[in-house]
């Protein structure tokens, strides 16, 4: 702020705050918002030490707070001698990629001309932890609390707009070619999602202590997120602090397993064949897909392109009338497909790859367990029900104390050939450090799940299984 002056000539720098009320006339005096102010926390490059310069001209955003949303001048700067450019949340360029300060930022992007402060933002994710709130929920949420509160910065927002409403050119958000009735002033789900994921991968990057991630393209988040779960889904989460209470609770010696259907969403409906390496091909594994597909379309971009190329059908309600015409089992799997990519998807997503590839001889006891003369397990029944292919929730392994130690998607019910799998990558990941004594104190809970006999096999040290 050293640098920029304002409409009278004066220095930013070093002026003490005014009240609100003082800035929201200034704002409407000189029609330009001075309520707040976002741009980069540094006036010298971090690469040549050199002053920073004005880049682009100020623009107006808007500021969504607990107090209701403010306006704000967003400030972008630049090195003349690096090239680098120093926005408000990321700096660097299209060679070198963007990354984040060292220093988190009090607002959060939700977009080009909206940001959330950061502790409003974390409102919402604890929302969505302790009572599964939903984007769409939030947004509606802060709404509403906005309008009953008649927040005093909403009224002079929405006065500001009214007179200048070129200031912000996002007023209208379009999701799933849908247009959604929001009003420049208010949040909607777009908003809030976009927010949410900057927030998380931000902190991964923190929590990791590699904040200095460089993002190259637009689907440079994407990546990282897939990256982000390949490694989630190979290990388990600390546990280090462990108190007296958790511990009474059966923390470290009681493991309760079990699968979660409310946490489902849409997958590509491309049919994968059942054979894994090494098994004999009569193991009931999955056989879809994992990733999601595209708006309004049958299949992930992938396997989209796939069909195309076969003359198959990809937009959603002309897959599903192909489907009609045709026997089951005439789909995409019928076709000659690329196996090896898409089994290593869906097992990279369970964490079960490494496993598979490494004890390739487990098919004989999988097999007799997942035997086909065996009636088919009832969770399936509300498959039919949906157009989309979708996951049957989650698997989770939880400890006796509440802690989470991991978790991962469920493709289809929970048969022993997943759950078998999903808990042996768990137990050598958890258990790799543990003495054998500790072992043998060790008791897990499954929770309705066919697959205790596979383990009692071939893990003696662990005192015992039973199914709740």
């Amino acid at each position: 702020m050293e640098i920029l002056q304002n409409n009278h000539g004066q220095k930013l720098l070093g002026l003490s705050t005014p009240p609100m009320e003082v800035l929201w006339q200034t704002t409407f005096s000189l029609q330009l918002p001075h309520t707040e102010y976002l741009g980069p926390p540094v006036i010298r490059c971090l690469g040549c030490d050199n002053m920073l310069e004005v880049h682009n001209a100020p623009t107006t955003v808007i500021c969504h707070t607990l107090h209701g949303p403010v306006l704000a001048l967003k400030i972008t700067l630049r090195c003349s001698r690096c090239l680098l450019n120093y926005r408000y949340e990321q700096y660097g360029s299209e060679r070198n990629g963007y990354r984040y300060y060292e220093q988190p930022r009090d607002y959060v992007k939700a977009s080009r001309t909206t940001y959330i402060m950061r502790s409003l933002q974390e409102l919402f994710i604890a929302a969505g932890h302790h009572t599964w709130c939903s984007f769409e929920g939030a947004a509606e949420v802060y709404n509403e609390m906005v309008r009953l509160s008649f927040s005093e910065n909403a009224t002079n927002t929405a006065k500001f707009l009214s007179l200048c409403p070129l200031r912000v050119t996002e007023t209208l958000e379009k999701n799933n070619g849908e247009d959604i009735d929001c009003l420049p002033y208010e949040l909607n789900r777009k908003l809030v999602a976009e927010a949410f994921w900057n927030a998380e991968s931000e902190m991964e990057l923190r929590e990791t202590k590699n904040i200095g991630h460089s993002f190259f393209s637009v689907s440079a988040r994407e990546d990282l997120m897939k990256e982000i779960d390949r490694k989630r889904a190979n290990t388990t989460y600390p546990h280090n602090d462990c108190s007296d209470k958790c511990k009474k609770r059966g923390c470290g010696t009681l493991w309760s397993c079990d699968g979660n259907w409310k946490l489902t969403y849409p997958i590509c409906m491309f049919d994968t064949p059942k054979e894994l390496s090494g098994f004999s091909g009569q193991l009931n594994y999955v056989s879809a897909c994992p990733n999601q597909p595209e708006n309004g379309e049958a299949f992930c971009e992938e396997h989209k392109e796939k069909a195309k190329s076969l003359g198959i059908p990809t937009i959603l309600g002309d897959y599903v009338k192909y489907k009609k015409q045709n026997s089951r089992d005439i789909g995409l799997a019928g076709k000659k497909a690329d196996k090896q990519v898409d089994l290593h998807a869906a097992s990279d997503c369970q964490g079960t790859t490494g496993i598979i590839d490494k004890f390739p001889n487990m098919s004989a006891d999988l097999d007799d367990e997942d035997s086909s003369s065996k009636p088919s397990c009832n969770k399936e029944t509300g498959e039919k029900k949906r157009i989309q292919r979708w996951t049957r929730g989650h698997f989770f392994v939880v400890r006796g104390g509440g802690h989470i130690d991991t978790w991962q998607p469920l493709y289809q019910s929970e048969g022993p050939a997943q759950v078998f799998l999903i808990l042996l990558v768990w137990m050598i990941s958890a258990m790799q450090e543990m003495s054998r004594k500790d072992r043998q104190e060790i008791y897990l809970a499954l929770v309705s799940c066919p697959a205790p006999s596979l383990l009692e096999e071939g893990s003696g040290d662990i005192q015992g299984f039973f199914v709740a």
